[in-house]
């Protein structure tokens, strides 16, 4: 599969015409869910980077314009040597490795917070643009109040 093909639109709604894809799958959607006025944040986790600004505001690695949601595929399907021919993400400085830490890192999370990241992952197969589905970002914002009171919980305990 060819890098380009991780970076089209996944559309799920079938018989959609232009001028409806055009106003939903634009520019400005991303923007509802930017930092205003855009940030830059790459001081979390090492090595990775958000810019509201730049891809979309995706996780990069670093302050490229290489966002990790289009290397996971081919890192997986295929293998690493596959991942540095398509990218050549050795130019960044950025291995197997580091990738496996943010993943294993991502994915350790526990009750609330792994239900949450099951939510958001859920969201956006039903649609890449979740934020903007009053239903589909409801149930997000359910799981994301649960996370936060478990928060709180702790605190008081």
């Amino acid at each position: 599969m060819e890098n380009s093909e991780f970076i089209k639109p996944k559309l799920k709604v079938e018989g959609m015409k232009q001028e409806e894809f055009e106003q939903i799958f634009n520019h400005e959607n991303y923007r509802r869910i930017w930092r205003k006025p855009p940030e830059e944040t790459a001081d979390i986790y090492s090595g990775l980077v958000v810019q509201d600004n730049r891809v979309s505001g995706s996780i990069t690695i670093k302050q490229s314009r290489l966002p990790l949601w289009t290397l996971i595929g081919t890192a997986i399907r295929e293998d690493w040597e596959a991942v540095q021919e398509g990218w050549n993400v050795a130019d960044y400085d950025y291995s197997a490795d580091e990738l496996a830490d943010f993943l294993y890192h991502l994915l350790e999370s526990r009750g609330e917070f792994a239900r949450l990241l099951l939510e958001i992952a859920n969201a956006h197969k039903q649609n890449n643009f979740w934020w903007i589905d009053e239903e589909i970002c409801e149930n997000v914002r359910v799981q994301l109040r649960k996370c936060l009171d478990s928060l709180a919980e702790n605190k008081e305990k």
